[in-house]
């Protein structure tokens, strides 16, 4: 089978990129674009933190799994092994220079909350503009979907307090 390449964008240099998933009928590359009015420095941080995500540790037991980190959707994925009263969710990134966080996300997979208080280094955030919760139901699933705006070359300590 020949694969041929059929760019949706201006930019012609995705022929270089590694492959994010590859099928029999296709090959996916994936890419961070936008607008935006901030400063080649604050961009160069963006990047660092999509393309080399900070490490990701689970500190709340065994009924977490974590999946790992999507750049595609730009976010960690976390699956909850339990059916019943959600648990304490407790998050750190382990953040660097080479790794930094900002404004991460992360997508809780059959997490049914609704709601949620979160805890940012040991401080109470309150929802809004730094702390947005939604909910993404599925055929399969109910999704918790986290995102907080924070940025961090140092490790990052998050706690998410079910509400119901």
């Amino acid at each position: 089978m020949e694969l041929t390449e059929n760019s949706s964008h201006s930019s012609l240099s995705n022929c270089h990129w590694d492959a994010y998933r590859i099928t029999d009928e296709s090959v996916t590359k994936i890419m961070l674009n936008g607008l935006t009015q901030k400063t080649v420095a604050q961009l160069v941080r963006l990047a660092a933190s999509w393309s080399y995500p900070p490490a990701l540790s689970i500190k709340s037991g065994k009924d977490f799994k974590n999946l790992g980190y999507d750049p595609a959707t730009r976010s960690y994925l976390i699956n909850y092994n339990r059916v019943d009263t959600p648990q304490i969710l407790k998050l750190e990134l382990d953040a660097s220079k080479k790794s930094p966080v900002v404004n991460p996300a992360f997508i809780i997979k059959n997490y049914v909350i609704s709601d949620a208080e979160l805890i940012l280094n040991g401080k109470r955030v309150k929802k809004g503009e730094n702390f947005r919760l939604g909910c993404n139901d599925t055929l399969e699933s109910s999704d918790i979907i986290v995102w907080l705006k924070v940025e961090s070359d140092k490790p990052v300590n998050i706690t998410l307090l079910p509400v119901n």
